[in-house]
């Protein structure tokens, strides 16, 4: 997941209106292990004893987001209530599902069920299997904390278990050590920079932006990078403080707790939820893409729920910034 600090005022003052009134130790329930499994010892090798606690926490908290997710779903299946604080709510959910997933909504009769299915679908698939403590195929989930876990094998080189690179990997490949020997998956880089050096481009991006995490779904793994483990885990405090300094142009508000819930998306989505490329409109009206350059942040899958609503649906980062924003229960308005 990469954020980008170019962030709109919206989403700003979204996220505002959540840390106000969060507290870092609610609904702190829902267990990482066994579901995953954190690579033992320091950053220096990929491991995560230090940051630990951390993924706990923010992984608890994103499976809370993604419940109040739901319910906000539910609740907008519903006609706007006549009292005036469930009534606001209402409207709030309301601009968020229009903005997020290109929904109008009627107020007397709510978002017919064969609107809402398919959202809450996403968000059910990742609560059935943070509720059942066992992965699908009954293999954990591995994580993690940076990728300096990897070693980068250049195009015609080998790998330590004596396959060679080639053509099928231009650029070389991420290769890595699991446990009980080395693992024959390897990773591609598709978009290494040419200024700069593919070893270390696994948790680059360009300028403006960080790269929070990588996740590999197919085979159940997320690496987080150390921009991502270095912000708040949860919403509480510390991200309340981070969010007010978004006005001098400081580092981004978002939480260890956001970011797990994009990369969930990516993992445990029953098809595994894709990041879309932006959407850019002419003056003559005609939509383009840009492959390479991913829908992230509030302005970015707004933008995409307007121009390409088919495919905002089908992006990982618009149903974390609906969870995050709107889905949570635990905001108030300031």
């Amino acid at each position: 997941m990469i954020f980008d600090h170019s962030i709109r005022v919206l989403y700003v003052l979204s996220l505002l209106i959540i840390t106000v009134g969060y507290s870092a130790a609610d609904d702190l329930s829902a267990e990482l292990e066994p579901l995953w499994k954190p690579f033992p010892g320091q950053r220096d090798n990929g491991g995560c004893d230090a940051d630990l606690q951390n993924l706990r926490d923010s992984y608890s908290q994103a499976i809370s987001i993604c419940k109040a997710a739901v319910a906000a779903l539910k609740n907008l299946a519903e006609p706007k209530s006549d009292d005036p604080k469930e009534g606001q709510e209402w409207d709030r959910q309301a601009r968020m599902a229009k903005a997020m997933f290109g929904i109008d909504t009627d107020p007397a009769s709510g978002i017919p069920d064969k609107r809402m299915s398919r959202r809450q679908e996403i968000y059910n698939s990742i609560l059935r299997l943070a509720d059942s403590r066992s992965p699908p195929d009954q293999y954990t989930k591995r994580v993690y904390c940076t990728p300096r876990f990897m070693s980068y094998v250049r195009n015609g080189e080998k790998t330590p278990w004596g396959e060679a690179i080639g053509g099928s990997y231009p650029n070389g490949a991420f290769v890595w050590k699991q446990w009980g020997g080395w693992s024959a998956s390897v990773y591609r880089i598709e978009n290494a920079n040419e200024d700069k050096d593919p070893e270390t481009n696994l948790c680059a991006q360009g300028e403006g932006s960080v790269m929070l995490a990588r996740t590999f779904p197919y085979i159940g793994m997320v690496v987080w990078c150390d921009d991502g483990l270095d912000g708040s885990p949860t919403f509480g405090k510390d991200a309340q403080e981070a969010n007010s300094k978004i006005k001098d142009g400081d580092k981004t508000p978002l939480t260890m707790s956001s970011t797990w819930m994009h990369e969930l998306i990516h993992v445990w989505s029953p098809e595994k939820v894709p990041d879309q490329p932006v959407a850019r409109q002419d003056d003559q009206g005609q939509i383009t893409r840009i492959e390479g350059v991913k829908s992230y942040d509030f302005a970015e899958c707004a933008n995409l729920a307007r121009l390409v609503p088919d495919d905002a649906i089908n992006n990982a980062d618009n149903y974390q910034v609906f969870a995050t924003v709107s889905g949570s229960h635990h905001t108030r308005e300031t």
